[in-house]
C-alpha cells in the first residue's frame, strides 16, 4: 500500500502533515515502511482570500482597496506561524510561483510578507479607520465594526489552528476576524454562491501555472478571491463585471491559450502573472515545504520521489501496475 497526504492505494483519504512526519520517522523500522519526498505544486501551505465581490458594500469597498489587503498582510506574524503551525518549515510567501517554476517571481513571492503591525495600522488609519468601538475594533463608514467572517473546512486542521492565531494578529490592528469551521459541502456552496466574505485554502499553481491559474486570473468558479468575475468571463447570468485591468489581464491570459508559439506563450503569461502581483489579491503565508509519501519496504518499483499535484492527478500517471509485492 502506498499512502500521500491524501490517499492510500485503495484511494482513502488520509491527512498526514509535516506535524505527524517525526512520529511516522520515529517508527518506520516497526512499521517497516519509508519515506517518499513530494514535489508540491501548491506554493502557500496557507491562503486567505477576501471576496472582492462581497454581498455587503461597505466591506466590498474595503477588500477591494489595495493598500486595506497590505495593511492586513503586513499584519500577519508569519515568522511565528511558521514556527508553531509547520514546525519551522518553510518561508514566508505569498500565493505565487514556486521557486522551482519557470514563472518565479521573488518580488511577488515575498511582497508585503515582512511583519510589521505598526505599518498595519498607520495604514488602516490612513484609510480613515481611525474610530474604534469598546472592543479596540475599528468602525466601517457605515458605523459598524469592521468584522471579517473566514470560511474554513473542517478537514483542514492546520488552517483552522492558524487562522486561531490571525484572529489574534488582526485583532491586535483592531479587525475581529470570525473563524467560521464548515463542512466542505456547505463551503462550496457557499463559494459558488458568493455568499462568504472571506475564505480559506491552499495557494494552487504553484508548479503547474499554466493549467491551474485560477488565483492569479479569474477563470473559474475556484478563483476564491472573486467567483462572480469568472462568472463574467464564462458568460454565466451570475457574473460581475471585473475591473479594467482584470479583465485586459483575462484577454492576455486567451491570447496566451490560443498561440502555438511556445516562448510567446511564456511571455503573455509572465504578463498575466505580473499583473497577479501587482494586483495582489490574495494572501500566503508559508511557502509549502517537507511533503512527502510513504510507502511499505514490500512494495516494490516506488519512486524516490513523486509530483504531488491532484490535477496531475497523483498517483496515477506512475504507472500503477508495475507495482508488485516482493516475495518474503
Amino acid at each position: 500500500m502506498v499512502m500521500n497526504g491524501r490517499w492510500t492505494s485503495v484511494y482513502r483519504p488520509q491527512n498526514f502533515t509535516i506535524t505527524d512526519k517525526p512520529t511516522f520517522f520515529d517508527n518506520r523500522e516497526a512499521g517497516q515502511y519509508h519515506f517518499i519526498d513530494l514535489s508540491a505544486d501548491v506554493s502557500a501551505a496557507h491562503a486567505l482570500h477576501l471576496n472582492l465581490t462581497v454581498l455587503d458594500e461597505t466591506k466590498r469597498a474595503l477588500f477591494t482597496n489595495k493598500d486595506f489587503r497590505i495593511a492586513l498582510s503586513h499584519a500577519l506574524n508569519r515568522p511565528e506561524l511558521i514556527d508553531i503551525i509547520y514546525v519551522g518549515q518553510g518561508e514566508a510567501y505569498q500565493v505565487a510561483p514556486r521557486p522551482e517554476s519557470a514563472f518565479y517571481d521573488e518580488a511577488f513571492a515575498h511582497q508585503y510578507t515582512e511583519y510589521d503591525p505598526d505599518k498595519a495600522n498607520q495604514m488602516l488609519d490612513g484609510l480613515g479607520l481611525t474610530e474604534r468601538d469598546g472592543n479596540g475594533i475599528r468602525l466601517m463608514s457605515n458605523g459598524q465594526p469592521l468584522s471579517i467572517r473566514i470560511d474554513v473546512r473542517t478537514d483542514t486542521t492546520q488552517q483552522i489552528d492558524s487562522l486561531e492565531l490571525i484572529r489574534g494578529y488582526w485583532k491586535d490592528v483592531g479587525i475581529d476576524v470570525q473563524v467560521n469551521v464548515i463542512d466542505s459541502a456547505l463551503y462550496r456552496e457557499r463559494q459558488v454562491a458568493n455568499l462568504y466574505e472571506a475564505i480559506s485554502n491552499v495557494g494552487a499553481g504553484g508548479l503547474n501555472e499554466l493549467l491551474n491559474p485560477r488565483l492569479y486570473v479569474p477563470i473559474n468558479d475556484n478563483a476564491l478571491y472573486a467567483v462572480p468575475w469568472s462568472y463574467w468571463y464564462n458568460k454565466d447570468d451570475r457574473g460581475i463585471e471585473p475591473d479594467a485591468v482584470t479583465v485586459k489581464q483575462l484577454r492576455i491570459y486567451d491570447e496566451a491559450l490560443a498561440t502555438a508559439d511556445v516562448e510567446k506563450q511564456a511571455e503573455l503569461f509572465r504578463q498575466v502573472i505580473g499583473i497577479a502581483r501587482d494586483e495582489f489579491r490574495s494572501f500566503g503565508i508559508s511557502l509549502l515545504t517537507g511533503t512527502y509519501a510513504i510507502a511499505t519496504n514490500r512494495l516494490g518499483n516506488v519512486p524516490d520521489t513523486m509530483i504531488d499535484s491532484a490535477i496531475y492527478p497523483t498517483p496515477a500517471p506512475l504507472n500503477l501496475s508495475t507495482r508488485y509485492i516482493k516475495a518474503q
